[in-house]
């Protein structure tokens, strides 16, 4: 058995507990990226018989399917309702709900209990049976949980059950190693009002949910969308209720597609074949209802509909971890990431739960179809930029895109280093790679003309240096650098600087880089005019002064006109 980096590091986590001392122990790790195989691995490198507790027929499957293809040598069994485990297995994959109700597996002595999503321990359920086991004896079992969400919905710490968690993988770490797929999250506006809907313990109340959001128009819109990014795409879509599931999958098949659903209700034989339907292609849209959220395991799924809303973090993890499977180390033919579609309500004193929630950004963040991982380490330069920032003023990818531009305009803010070290009076600022600018205020010449607005402009044609004085968008003067300065920058931006002051005394006035009116706060009106070309308000407030403002406002109005001369 060949596990990756990260299982290994699991593994070891695990063992080392053991030789500490530690009885009950927990490891987290996404899914998509191998629980089973990590608890595999623990049995093989502890020893002894092994007992594994799930709540699903699924996971007790898959768990006793990947321990047998793992080790072939070793004997595998279930004990399930009306399915018996030979007693001469050395792992037994047992359901909760079937050792609960009675005293069955009395004869079976694990050295090493397992329990898979183990954010359900906590239940009475699992308590007992672990107790009964002897988890809690100071000679029992050795007792390892591993979970994708180490969050119970109910609030209940995992803490009354694990000793500690020893080892933790995140989804971040996972998508950027290449073991799952990187996300790209979208969102539908919906008007459906949920300020009414109570809260039941982590989540809202199922049946007020349902009568809510089971609304054709909300579900219209999410299936329109869908066709705009997805159609092409095998699909999950997490639904409320039956009913809810049932209007979503026809309005589906009303545009065309196949789509069925799944709940609780349908017999087991039932359920298997929409499933097998879906894994083979002939249905490309299956809905579900509480069925697919944990143990469902389909790498080529690459899109995930939220129709059901939910406050849950790991609720909502678990969901979107459907269709998370691949990423470069791993590739699934034909899918190069997960489209996922957030159907986002009025919420009032609620908040739901998103994509970006995943990676701990701001839950308001609209991706608008950027990959999370891009939208994380965006955010991250604007969190190292800027000392504090409102998650408010980050509506969408695109406000992030436009305050990281800002960031970098407000660096250049002020005449560049040659400028300085010319010594220069005025504050020039470079346009273009050959040229600089600065304006020098407003002259008035008669009553007719009012104000008329005066800049100089410096340019190298590739053979010398010129400058230019302009009145009013007109040129009315000009002058070439001596000779001696042609190819000198530093000289020419001095003789500049001279050669402005001695036409337009008073420029300094206005374009003085020490004037003092440079040092008082930014004014009401620089901030109007700075909101006027968008600049955002987090970064107009970290301007010093009323020169820098008037600097940024410079450099603004020249982007307008166009950067060269």
């Amino acid at each position: 058995m060949k596990l990756r980096p990260y299982q290994e590091r699991a593994v070891t986590a695990v063992r080392t507990a053991r030789l500490q001392g530690r009885r009950r122990v927990l490891y987290c790790s996404p899914t998509g990226t191998g629980k089973t195989q990590i608890f595999c691995g623990i049995q093989r490198t502890l020893g002894g018989p092994a007992l594994v507790l799930a709540h699903r027929g699924e996971l007790l499957e898959q768990a006793a399917q990947r321990f047998q293809s793992l080790n072939p040598g070793l004997l595998v069994d279930i004990e399930q309702a009306d399915q018996w485990a030979d007693r001469r297995a050395e792992v037994v994959c047992a359901s909760i709900q079937t050792l609960y109700r009675g005293n069955r597996l009395d004869w079976f002595r694990p050295r090493l209990v397992i329990v898979d999503e183990a954010h359900h321990a906590p239940a009475p359920s699992f308590r007992s049976v672990l107790e009964r086991f002897g988890c809690w004896e100071e000679h029992g079992p050795f007792l390892v949980g591993c979970t994708a969400t180490p969050k119970r919905l109910d609030g209940i710490a995992l803490g009354h059950i694990f000793e500690e968690q020893v080892f933790t993988y995140s989804i971040r770490e996972a998508i950027e190693d290449g073991w799952l797929s990187d996300v790209r999250g979208f969102r539908v506006r919906s008007q459906v009002d949920l300020s009414r809907v109570h809260r039941v313990g982590d989540d809202f109340n199922k049946s007020e949910l349902a009568a809510a959001v089971d609304e054709i128009e909300r579900t219209r819109a999410a299936v329109r969308h869908w066709q705009e990014v997805a159609a092409d795409r095998p699909t999950i879509v997490f639904c409320v209720t039956v009913a809810h599931a049932e209007h979503a999958a026809e309005a589906w098949q009303d545009i065309g597609v196949t789509a069925e659903w799944i709940d609780g209700t349908m017999k087991p034989e039932e359920r298997r074949a929409v499933i097998a339907r879906f894994k083979n292609g002939e249905t490309q849209v299956l809905v579900n209802v509480e069925i697919l959220t944990e143990g469902f395991d389909h790498p080529p799924v690459s899109c995930v509909v939220m129709l059901r809303p939910t406050q849950s973090w790991a609720l909502y993890v678990q969901c979107v971890g459907r269709g998370t499977r691949g990423g470069f180390n791993c590739p699934v033919p034909g899918k190069s990431d997960l489209v996922v579609i957030d159907v986002v309500d009025n919420t009032g004193r609620h908040s739901l739960a998103t994509v970006p929630a995943m990676l701990g950004l701001p839950a308001n963040l609209d991706l608008q179809g950027t990959s999370l991982l891009q939208a994380a380490e965006k955010l991250e330069q604007l969190a190292e930029r800027l000392e504090k920032i409102d998650p408010s003023e980050v509506p969408c990818v695109e406000t992030l895109d436009t305050l990281l531009e800002q960031i970098d305009l407000l660096a250049n803010v002020g005449p560049p280093d040659e400028v300085r070290q010319a010594g220069c009076r005025l504050s020039w600022e470079r346009r273009g790679e050959n040229g600089y600018r600065v304006r020098c205020g407003t002259e008035r010449r008669d009553r007719a003309r009012l104000g008329m607005e005066r800049e100089a402009m410096l340019w190298h044609t590739g053979v010398q240096w010129q400058l230019a004085y302009v009145m009013g968008g007109r040129v009315e003067g000009a002058a070439v650098c001596p000779g001696r300065l042609a190819n000198n920058l530093v000289g020419a931006l001095l003789w500049a600087d001279q050669s402005v002051l001695a036409r337009w005394p008073d420029a300094g006035c206005l374009a003085d880089q020490n004037a003092p009116w440079r040092d008082r706060p930014v004014s009401d009106k620089q901030a109007k005019a700075l909101q006027r070309f968008g600049v955002a308000p987090a970064i107009i407030q970290r301007l010093a002064n009323c020169g820098e403002a008037s600097d940024l406002l410079n450099q603004l109005h020249g982007q307008r006109r166009g950067g060269d001369l």
